[in-house]
């Protein structure tokens, strides 16, 4: 094709502009360096488009990364809390039972001090246990005194020396043979009486069908 040398119609393919920018593009190499120029912002505006994408990626990545090891944290965490929450009830529940255990020991200490007994009663214990290994004051011999005579020979012992004569005979409620009054000083004599009332005590409770036995 020959070159007319007329370019006045001529619509530049390279630039897209008209005839009046034509002169602009009528030299081929000028209208190559405008479209080289575009194509280099074109690709320029392309890798930077990309870096960008790029890095908004790496910018997910990473967060999916940390959302990751959040959510994984909290799993351990969880698992930590339900150990933990676990280990708290062992422990209340071991704690209960140690109070419990403590509560019942105390209440096993106030039932033995309440069960501790003085020198005086201790005597009267010993006096009554005598009563019945010794002279053969038996529960099932107290048994055959349903008048009161236990009750009576008690009394007998709980008076006051002044008001009789303690070498003598002895006292008019004195329900057996006069062998068997014998008096000596005034604590002996209150023992013995408190040995007597408790024998009448327990005949009472015996024949009420009352459990005589401590445990």
């Amino acid at each position: 094709m020959g070159d007319s040398g007329d370019y006045s119609d001529c619509y530049c393919p390279h630039c897209g502009e008209g005839e009046e920018h034509f002169a602009e593009c009528a030299d081929p190499e000028t209208a190559w360096k405008a479209q080289q120029d575009k194509i280099d912002a074109l690709v320029e505006a392309l890798e930077k488009a990309q870096s960008a994408n790029a890095a908004q990626d790496d910018h997910i990545n990473q967060q999916q990364d940390r959302i990751e090891q959040l959510e994984k944290g909290h799993q351990e965490a969880a698992k930590q809390i339900t150990s933990w929450s676990r280990m708290a009830k062992q422990n209340i529940a071991e704690r209960e039972k140690d109070i419990a255990e403590l509560d019942a020991a105390r209440q096993r200490i106030a039932e033995l001090e309440s069960r501790a007994v003085t020198a005086a009663a201790a005597d009267v214990l010993a006096e009554r246990k005598r009563q019945v290994t010794a002279d053969g004051w038996t529960p099932g011999h107290d048994d055959e005194y349903e008048h009161g005579e236990l009750a009576d020979a008690a009394g007998c012992y709980a008076l006051s020396s002044e008001l009789f004569d303690c070498a003598g005979e002895p006292p008019r409620p004195w329900p057996w043979p006069d062998g068997w009054w014998k008096p000596t000083n005034r604590r002996r004599d209150l023992v013995k009486a408190g040995a007597l009332i408790l024998a009448e005590i327990e005949r009472l409770d015996r024949a009420a069908g009352i459990k005589v036995e401590a445990e």
